[in-house]
């Protein structure tokens, strides 16, 4: 009988040794498999639909040029937009963004502006006045259709909560640009990196969206 006994505790505790060494295994492999599977996701599809269309509030802003405006109001509702955000005093990231918006302008001709606005939320508000927006957007040769817009600092929080998930602040951040139809609620995310050709697939894309039933 101690036999028998024996053996099958010596059965369970090898079940139970191999169970254990699969737990252990696959829980550390687990988050290197993501990461690989986030990677390959992201360099087949660079610019994904936001998990959830953002509700943008209203908030009360200043644009480049000093003029009061109401955020959801005057620059996006009913239209195609593609939102980024920077802080005139960012070296590493902004100017990347910049730059990235400055040429989809350019690539969009005569539809920024008319077929799609291009907005640019400062995420330092307290140091962004309008002219310095004014003078960054100089610097990058922006034209009509290329909004950039600061406030006060609680109103941008507000905005920037509903948009990123984050607040205002002159801290480095990925190179988001947010392509959305208001009038469908349809949003994408893409990169300022991204060539002007293949965003502006995504614009296409999104501006579709009108005409889908």
């Amino acid at each position: 009988m101690s036999e028998v006994v024996i053996r099958r505790t010596r059965g369970a505790l090898g079940r139970s040794a191999l169970l254990l060494f699969a737990v252990l295994f696959l829980g550390a492999a687990a988050p290197q498999a993501q990461q690989v599977h986030k990677h390959e996701a992201h360099a087949a599809q660079p610019a994904a639909e936001a998990a959830a269309p953002p509700r943008i509030p209203d908030v009360d802003c200043l644009d480049q040029n000093g003029k009061r405006l109401r955020f959801h109001s005057d620059l996006v509702k009913g239209k195609v937009v593609v939102i980024s955000f920077i802080f005139t005093r960012c070296t590493a990231m902004c100017p990347i963004i910049g730059e990235g918006v400055a040429r989809l302008q350019t690539a969009l001709g005569d539809r920024a502006g008319r077929d799609v606005q291009l907005i640019s939320v400062s995420t330092d508000p307290v140091t962004d006045t309008p002219e310095k927006l004014k003078a960054w957007g100089a610097r990058l040769k922006a034209k009509d259709g290329w909004t950039m817009v600061t406030g006060e600092k609680a109103e941008i929080d507000r905005l920037l909560k509903v948009l990123t998930g984050g607040v205002s602040g002159n801290k480095t951040h990925e190179p988001l640009l947010l392509i959305g139809n208001e009038a469908t609620n349809v949003w994408k995310e893409s990169y300022a990196y991204e060539s002007p050709a293949r965003i502006i697939q995504q614009i296409d894309r999104v501006s579709g969206a009108a005409a889908a039933p």
